[in-house]
């Protein structure tokens, strides 16, 4: 196990999750178990995710990046009507910057915050495109391809996610990433690394 990750982890307390009383029973692998009725999350699970072969195989893949905060349902599994059928959508929902629309099947998807994204899930999980996604204690990791057991919704972990990830995806294709997460529309700017991963 990389300890160097593991301290950078800890330093920023991607272990904290959730109150246990909004606990999905899925996370149970995932937990070390709770302090003042808030789980701890394993993030020594995380690392052994993170260096795990298949997950840095899945670099040099072709992926879409995506910052709106709200994807249409049936972005991948009807892409080819949707893009014909764009204009009339955005009419339809009277919306112009909030709408997002996929233009190519990507190789991998990241999503920080799943919650409210099952249909999308499915739809990758149906196409067999695998999903990589930071889990916290309500989440159920079972929907996810490489599930990492993270505090999902802290700005510095989701930030130190994106840098991790875009060394391991390849950062010649990192503009292709689909990263979703509805809380902080993530980021129009992306900063450089700021952890020496």
């Amino acid at each position: 196990m990389n300890n160097k990750i593991l301290k950078q982890l800890a330093s920023l307390s991607s272990y904290i999750g959730h109150s246990k009383s909004i606990w999905n029973p899925q996370m149970e692998n995932y937990l070390f178990g709770h302090i003042n009725g808030i789980h701890i999350l394993n993030i020594e699970k995380t690392v052994n995710i993170l260096q795990k072969d298949d997950f840095n195989n899945e670099s040099n893949k072709y992926v879409q990046y995506i910052q709106s905060s709200q994807l249409l349902n049936g972005s991948l599994s009807n892409l080819i009507t949707l893009i014909n059928n764009y204009k009339n959508l955005k009419k339809e929902h009277e919306i112009t910057e909030n709408i997002t629309l996929i233009r190519n099947v990507p190789d991998v998807i990241v999503i920080f915050n799943i919650n409210h994204k099952h249909a999308f899930i499915n739809e990758a999980i149906s196409l067999k495109i695998p999903v990589i996604s930071l889990v916290d204690s309500n989440n159920n990791p079972n929907l996810i391809t490489y599930p990492l057991p993270s505090n999902n919704q802290y700005n510095p972990v989701i930030s130190y996610f994106i840098d991790y990830i875009k060394k391991i995806i390849n950062i010649g294709v990192i503009e292709n990433l689909v990263i979703y997460n509805r809380k902080y529309k993530l980021y129009k700017n992306i900063k450089k690394n700021k952890y020496d991963i």
